[in-house]
């Protein structure tokens, strides 16, 4: 079995549900995923209030019930907030895939064309 498989078959360490890969360096769920990037920046601007004095427990059916909880077992799992990209890094990384797209394209193309020249050659031959 490939590894991916196997992370693809693994629990998100913060709610349980089915984890999709390693993010902000956690084996995650797309919820929990999102969901750390966008409150992770909140911390001291916001305040994050439990209703049960920090002892909420947090599954995939009630990890939407204490944002406190949630964001406090993702630190506690180890999501690192320093993995959050800026805009600024965001937007250098769309860059960079679009020229690597850009760079594929233009090889296959050029492959492509090898191969048509070769077959044209062997046929005159």
């Amino acid at each position: 079995m490939k590894s991916s498989t196997i992370r693809a078959l693994d629990p998100c360490l913060v709610c349980g549900d089915k984890a999709i890969g390693f993010n902000f360096g956690v084996l995650s769920c797309m919820a929990c995923k999102a969901f750390f990037r966008r409150n992770a920046v909140k911390l001291g601007t916001y305040d994050f209030i439990c209703p049960k004095d920090g002892d909420c427990s947090i599954t995939h059916t009630y990890r939407r019930l204490c944002n406190c909880c949630r964001l406090a077992k993702c630190f506690r799992v180890g999501m690192q907030k320093d993995l959050i990209l800026t805009e600024a890094a965001k937007e250098a990384r769309r860059q960079t895939v679009a020229q690597n797209r850009q760079k594929r394209e233009q090889a296959s193309k050029t492959k492509c064309l090898d191969l048509v020249c070769m077959n044209i050659f062997n046929k005159i031959s």
